[in-house]
């Protein structure tokens, strides 16, 4: 039986771009509606030219909160009302929640990603780790897996000069940060040594996309 919709139906939002592939309202609605609570999570595709309208429409409509995703995590804050301590610190926001009106912007990639990896049974501590990527989501991992004490953390980023960026956040909290260029050249010798790789970009949204080395390069 279908979810009845009512006029009080309160309403969740998914902004990304694109979005159209996500199985999250698949997941969010099946998770309300076996927890009784009477809200609908809807997803909208929103360039980044109006993502600034995006977020004042959902203050204007009432919208209960939501999600954002790529490419949104960053350029999102600068339009909320507050910043939860941890998602500033990060530099990026996944979660929004509308408080009387007010915008909240929290981060719950880095506690989830950790809580993901205890569940597969792997400690990051001392290990050695390849994150693809540097925006909103790569951010949230960095910093989660350098608290957890991760020994070397490898960003390969197709732009260099955000790579960069966020390694100088990140030097100076313990772990090694290495750079590299997001090509297989420069990729094989880290990721021979990788214990984690972890893909933080958008590769593989669009489908039948290869991922930037060689399997055969991968220690067991």
């Amino acid at each position: 039986m279908a979810k009845e919709i009512r006029a009080t139906t309160g309403l969740l939002a998914l902004l990304g771009h694109p979005v159209e592939h996500s199985l999250s309202p698949q997941m969010q609605n099946a998770a309300l509606e076996a927890l009784e609570v009477d809200l609908v999570y809807l997803a909208f595709s929103v360039s980044p030219t109006h993502l600034g309208e995006a977020v004042a429409g959902l203050k204007a409509l009432g919208f209960r909160g939501g999600n954002v995703t790529v490419p949104h995590k960053e350029a999102v804050i600068k339009y909320l009302d507050i910043i939860e301590m941890s998602a500033a610190r990060i530099g990026a926001v996944n979660t929004i929640v509308n408080e009387g009106g007010r915008l909240h912007g929290y981060n719950t990639d880095a506690s989830g990603f950790l809580r993901s990896l205890k569940e597969a049974g792997f400690d990051p501590a001392e290990k050695r780790v390849v994150l693809l990527g540097a925006g909103g989501a790569a951010r949230a991992v960095a910093f989660a897996l350098v608290e957890a004490g991760c020994r070397r953390l490898t960003i390969a980023n197709r732009t260099l000069e955000r790579a960069y960026r966020l390694a100088g956040i990140l030097t100076g909290m313990g772990a090694e940060i290495k750079v590299c260029p997001l090509e297989e050249r420069e990729l094989q010798p880290y990721i021979e040594e990788a214990h984690l790789i972890l893909n933080a970009t958008s590769l593989g949204l669009a489908g039948g996309e290869p991922p930037p080395f060689s399997p055969e390069h991968l220690s067991p």
